[in-house]
């Protein structure tokens, strides 16, 4: 199973937010961040796809 969480900055901000967390697809995604953009003036829009089908191995993230 995989999320696809949609962060950017809206246009009143100046900091990252999560903007759209129900799209159930990558094409669907895709067209809210399109939206998001054109409609919203939201910046700098990235998509973060997330498998939650295993869970994560911290292991490869943290060095110490």
């Amino acid at each position: 199973m995989k999320e696809f969480a949609i962060w950017g900055i809206p246009p009143d901000k100046t900091e990252e937010t999560l903007l759209h967390t129900k799209a159930e697809s990558l094409r669907e995604a895709e067209t809210v961040k399109r939206i998001l953009e054109s409609r919203f003036g939201c910046r700098r829009v990235r998509i973060q796809i997330m498998n939650l089908s295993s869970p994560p191995n911290f292991k490869k993230a943290i060095t110490i």
